[in-house]
């Protein structure tokens, strides 16, 4: 596999030699312009992700460091850019992906597993690998334009340059990542594995068999990312917080206009319809008192409404200010809410329908039904 072993200048001149036998200008336009001009968008966040992923470690691998970086080019016809998945592990023997192996016949899987034992793919043995947010590779409109457009009329010629512009895809990605590596660097100088993530059409060219995946393991530079990512990780804190608090208030809204929807509602007037509402709201408030219990240790007993309110706030955020009891817009709450008050507008009758419509920032869901 050349892009695999790092022969990108052999590689190139396949992709252009059957190019030109294939008459696709295009692809060897894209492959005239400049090296350079094709970059991997958000490089000097990989040191913020990568102290951000520590946030989400649960268990034995809390407090431990990482030992590799994995960056894996998407090939997504689903989205609409190139996205490269930034991943770490907590070994420096990274496993590596292994696509398309329930669809592979045994003589094509005996193929690929030959070709994968000659690049990086070991053992998956002390490992943990987390997708953060991913990256973007830049540069490279036209030819993924190429690469992902299908053909209204099926031809041989259009099928052979969407995969030339995928190969191409994947030499440019392979040679971007090692300019990074060796220009920007890595913290720690980590050991970074290179690879590629089919989804939805394999970057392959079987003519000039470079396989299902290419992969290679570089050793960076150390990078100096400290200023950096300590602004991101500030902000990425920040950011939490806020989610936080706006998740909190939301929890709460949406408790106390259950309830009060409840209330107004008669208990004469669709009887039914109002057991099955009564037992929703019965149903968070248990729920809710289980997660006090079961998570932060909080004996709630049978509190309900305000009470179970405060102690849900004090839990999650050490203390009661006016701020988190404060409530939020109802178009802020929850799709699944919003079905619930769709569903006690239209069966709860006239006090609850009042109650509802006199919210002016009532989504559509509920605001549509009479």
């Amino acid at each position: 596999m050349l892009i695999g072993t790092g022969q990108f200048a052999r590689t190139e001149q396949l992709i252009r030699l059957v190019a030109a036998k294939l008459v696709a200008p295009d692809v060897i336009a894209a492959l005239d312009r400049p090296t350079d001009q094709v970059r991997i968008e958000g490089w000097d966040t990989i040191g913020a992700r990568m102290e951000e992923a520590k946030c989400f470690l649960h268990g034995d691998n809390q407090g431990r460091d990482w030992r590799a970086v994995i960056l894996g080019l998407r090939n997504d016809t689903g989205v609409k850019d190139l996205r490269v998945e930034t991943l770490f592990s907590m070994s420096d023997q990274a496993r590596l992906w292994h696509p398309l192996t329930d669809f592979l016949s045994d003589f094509q899987i005996q193929r690929q597993e030959r070709e994968l034992g000659t690049q990086a793919l070991v053992p998956d043995t002390d490992l943990v690998t987390m997708d953060v947010a991913p990256l973007r590779l830049l540069g490279l409109d036209d030819l993924y334009a190429m690469q992902v457009n299908q053909p209204v009329s099926w031809s041989k010629q259009r099928e052979c340059t969407q995969d030339l512009a995928a190969a191409a895809i994947l030499l440019r990605f392979h040679q971007a990542v090692e300019r990074h590596a060796m220009t920007d660097g890595l913290p720690h100088g980590l050991p970074l594995y290179a690879t590629v993530k089919p989804v939805s059409r394999p970057m392959e060219v079987n003519a000039l068999n470079f396989g299902e995946v290419a992969t290679r393991r570089l050793s960076p530079v150390v990078g100096n990312f400290e200023a950096r990512t300590a602004e991101l990780v500030a902000e990425a804190k920040q950011a939490r917080e806020a989610e936080l608090i706006h998740d909190t208030r939301r929890l709460i809204s949406q408790m106390r206009e259950r309830e009060a929807v409840l209330a107004r509602w008669p208990v004469w007037h669709n009887p039914l319809k109002r057991h099955g509402f009564a037992e929703q709201v019965q149903r968070e408030q248990r729920l809710t008192r289980d997660a006090l219990q079961r998570m932060h240790g909080i004996e709630a007993g049978n509190a309900d409404g305000e009470t179970l309110i405060r102690l849900l706030v004090e839990a999650r955020h050490g203390k009661v200010t006016p701020e988190l009891l404060a409530d939020l817009p109802a178009k802020d709450r929850s799709e699944l809410h919003q079905i619930s008050m769709a569903y006690a507008k239209m069966f709860g009758g006239r006090r609850v329908r009042a109650y509802l419509m006199a919210h002016p920032d009532r989504p559509a869901i509920v605001d549509e039904i009479g």
